[in-house]
């Protein structure tokens, strides 16, 4: 392939992406795509919590806390806890004497633990009708979920980081040059970043699921939160996959095409250098 026959290829590809941009399916999902970006950074709660708003919602929540006989019930819940684990040693479940004392121990937590837990419930239930009087299109909620997506991603991040370093760890020995180790070792953190940011994105699903229950939104304007939330979600992720991908693919295309034009400056010196007889 001559240098030619390169620049016509490239001005071919250029005007493949041009032709491919003015599809109409093409533009929607643009068009989709810079929306979700909008809701994962920039976009304002709809319903705005006035101080009034917020001091109440404070208010209920620290009444929820407070709620009489909760901190005795829990206390005494812990202090059964550690009293049955007291005689779970190692292998306890096939030694006889240890079994039975756990035996003997356990109704007095399970007593201790079913006082708890009604009043956990109550508590649980003033949290969610607190909310419930902000919405689930406050800025709390709105709050929330972006939290938790962020905290998704920087778990994506960790575990392409950890999984790299073992899959690196495994593959010492191979006989390959520097250049192509690192090259490698980029290759395989960005697959394992993919993958963590689509796990991220299954699990911010159940998350916002949670936080729609949480809020007590109704069946419409949960649906809607969903929809927001997700679009947002996948926008995000999809730009990071768009990045990687993009870089990876440019990056491999700039060092081909060097090693092409390094190559055939080598050919066209050594064919030069060749002596020439009369």
């Amino acid at each position: 392939m001559s240098q030619q026959q390169v620049a016509m290829f490239e001005v071919d590809l250029g005007r493949v992406v041009v032709s491919t941009l003015r599809k109409p399916k093409v533009i929607v999902g643009i068009s989709l795509w810079m929306l979700g970006l909008y809701f994962c950074l920039y976009a304002a709660a709809p319903v705005p919590v006035t101080p009034e708003m917020e001091q109440a919602y404070y208010n209920a929540l620290e009444r929820a806390d407070n709620l009489p006989g909760l901190a005795a019930a829990e206390s005494r819940m812990l202090r059964a806890q550690a009293y049955l684990n007291e005689p779970k040693v190692w292998f306890w479940y096939f030694r006889s004497a240890y079994r039975e004392e756990v035996y003997r121990r356990q109704p007095e937590y399970d007593e201790a633990f079913a006082a708890f837990d009604v009043l956990h419930q109550q508590r649980l239930a003033m949290q969610q009708e607190a909310r419930s009087k902000l919405g689930v299109f406050s800025d709390f909620a709105v709050g929330d979920a972006r939290q938790e997506f962020w905290s998704l991603m920087g778990n994506s991040k960790s575990f392409a980081k950890r999984q790299t370093f073992w899959e690196t760890i495994f593959s010492l020995g191979r006989d390959e040059s520097l250049v192509s180790a690192l090259i490698n070792i980029l290759i395989r953190f960005a697959i394992n970043l993919i993958i963590g940011m689509v796990m991220a994105v299954v699990f911010f699903i159940f998350t916002v699921i949670n936080i729609i229950q949480a809020y007590q939104a109704s069946l419409l304007v949960g649906a809607l939160f969903f929809c927001c939330a997700m679009l947002g979600a996948m926008a995000m992720v999809f730009t990071y996959i768009f990045f990687i991908a993009g870089t990876l693919g440019g990056g491999t295309y700039l060092i081909a095409r060097q090693a092409y034009l390094t190559n055939r400056r080598q050919r066209e010196e050594l064919r030069y250098q060749r002596p020439h007889y009369d």
